[in-house]
């Protein structure tokens, strides 16, 4: 009898959980609506497909766009290393997805541009046809950004040195440089290819009214102005034209800025071979060193092993992988402020500290930029959010490469990125499959490591960088709440927390790099452990139903049994 009882209850249990659910004959429907083969006819069909292929409709809207904007910066890639054949085909590509975006047809324009100057006639017909077709591609390109944007200025300024110096028409691009002269009224480059222009037109009263040059200066000028304009191909990330000139790092180059009214020149100088020095800038120097060589070279800490960001060939570590001076920062950031998590990025670790005695100088080479630790509220998909954009590159270098206190997670190597990002690089959301999973957060008041509540908030330490400015594309770290922006210097952090904490010696405990994350290449498997508060709400609740249900048949029959 109770093999019979149990049976029932058994059967009667699954009868009560199907009949909740999905009718077979809906799942179908779904299923043949999914695959487009059934049209929907009923008004219950009907709003259930509109809902189903709206959705699709915006899946599909958003990925076009993500591809619009990857086709953007592969072309900016190409152009950057001046393969201008590449980058236009990729810009066309990207105006495909974005037809009404001003900057990409200037970007064609410029590529078409380039793509002239290399045109060769390989038949020797004596055709300059290819040439020509390229010119008047650019022209019809920076026509249509300024339809688009009338008050687009580079383009205007585009428009009128093709004319002028490749189409040879300069009347037509008087009418553009005056007007780029009202809003831009100090684009010296604009004023010399206006005054050719006039001068090329016979209008020499206004040569000499908007420029200053004189009539023979003009003749030596072109072709310097020509060389000058082609230094002029990189771009910043709003489109704007910018002369790159580098300092170089670790104080090996001298950065030199040439500039004067006709071009911009820059290089780079080998410190070991500069040796002009200037006796005022060097007695300032030395009084500065004098000041602060104390505080510098004085003793902090001992260390017993290597801290290092580059392994022993030499070859860098810090930005794809875990190392221990990593786990040191982050471990002092987290600290600093009594955060749950500590996060510091691997581009911010600029030198190794050799094992023995530790100044304060070594510190400093290691976090040289001055930035403040900040306290942060972040929410637990904000930190998946994260973690997914820092490990984006890998197994390339990414300079947010995550070096992590606090915090461990894994991550599938064998599947491909789905983040997304705008035309600004800048974090935009994932659009398919997490790399990281399996992620927990320290909890400092049971000192175990537990599942990351989605929908949980937690604190978290790092940068200025990151928690205010959002650097390296972290967007989504526009949705903490600051609690604390005003702390200390990194450095000192890093300092306190030798002292305060270690004893001021940083011992065989950090031999080896902490391994927060496991690397692993197989399909993944449903995280059941990375869930939310409501999922666990949910889950609990059905659990309690059925034990209810259960119980209470168990009642009836049991009563049933005692009546027989």
């Amino acid at each position: 009898m109770k093999k019979i009882r149990i049976l029932f209850v058994l059967l009667v249990s699954i009868m009560i959980i199907t009949s909740c659910g999905v009718s077979n004959k809906t799942i179908l429907r779904y299923q043949k609506l999914e695959e487009g083969v059934q049209n929907p006819t009923t008004v219950e069909e009907l709003r259930e497909a509109i809902e189903k292929y709206s959705e699709r409709a915006a899946d599909i809207q958003l990925a076009n766009g993500q591809v619009g904007i990857w086709y953007k910066i592969l072309g900016t890639r190409y152009l950057d290393n001046k393969m201008y054949g590449e980058a236009l085909k990729a810009f066309e590509e990207a105006l495909k997805y974005y037809p009404d975006n001003q900057n990409l047809y200037y970007y064609v324009g410029v590529c078409a541009g380039y793509m002239s100057h290399a045109a060769l006639d390989f038949n020797a017909t004596g055709s300059t046809e290819q040439k020509l077709n390229y010119l008047k591609l650019a022209e019809d390109a920076y026509l249509r950004a300024l339809q688009i944007d009338d008050r687009y200025t580079r383009c205007m300024y585009a428009l009128g040195v093709l004319y002028v110096f490749e189409l040879d028409e300069p009347a037509k691009a008087i009418p553009y440089l005056e007007k780029l002269l009202t809003i831009d009224t100090k684009h010296i480059d604009a004023m010399f290819v206006l005054a050719r222009a006039y001068y090329s037109t016979f209008e020499f009263d206004n040569v000499l009214n908007n420029s200053g040059y004189t009539e023979a200066e003009f003749a030596n000028a072109e072709q310097e102005l020509a060389e000058g304009k082609a230094e002029l191909i990189f771009t910043d990330k709003e489109g704007n034209e910018v002369l790159l000139s580098s300092t170089g790092t670790k104080f090996e180059y001298i950065g030199k800025l040439t500039i004067s009214e006709e071009n911009f020149e820059t290089e780079l100088i080998k410190t070991e071979n500069y040796k002009s020095t200037d006796p005022i800038v060097d007695a300032y120097i030395d009084e500065i060193y004098a000041e602060y060589s104390m505080l510098g070279e004085r003793k902090v800490a001992f260390s017993e092993v290597d801290l290092i960001t580059k392994d022993k060939d030499g070859n860098r570590l810090v930005r794809n992988n875990e190392t221990n001076l990593g786990d040191l920062c982050s471990e002092a950031f987290r600290n600093a402020v009594d955060a749950d998590i500590g996060y510091i990025n691997g581009g911010s670790l600029r030198a190794d500290i050799p094992a023995g005695d530790v100044t304060f100088n070594n510190l400093l080479s290691v976090l040289p930029f001055n930035n403040t630790i900040v306290l942060a509220e972040i929410s637990g998909q904000t930190i998946k959010d994260m973690i997914e954009m820092t490990m984006m590159y890998y197994p390339g270098e990414g300079g947010a490469f995550p070096h992590l206190s606090g915090l461990t997670f894994s991550f599938n190597t064998s599947i491909p990125s789905s983040v997304v990002l705008d035309e600004y690089e800048d974090f935009a959301g994932v659009t398919g499959q997490y790399k990281v999973y399996n992620i927990k957060v320290y909890n400092k008041d049971n000192g175990t490591y537990e599942p990351l509540e989605l929908d949980k908030t937690y604190t978290i330490a790092a940068s200025n960088y990151y928690l205010l400015e959002y650097g390296s594309g972290l967007k989504m770290l526009e949705n903490t709440k600051v609690i604390q922006k005003d702390g200390m210097l990194d450095v000192e952090a890093l300092e306190s927390y030798i002292d305060d904490r270690l004893g001021g010696t940083v011992g065989q405990d950090y031999a080896e790099a902490k391994s927060n994350i496991t690397f692993t290449d197989g399909e993944i498997v449903e995280d059941t452990e990375d869930i939310s508060k409501e999922e666990n709400k949910l889950a609990s609740l059905i659990a309690a139903l059925i034990e209810v249900i259960c119980l209470f048949f168990e009642l009836i029959f049991g009563a049933i049994s005692e009546l027989k």
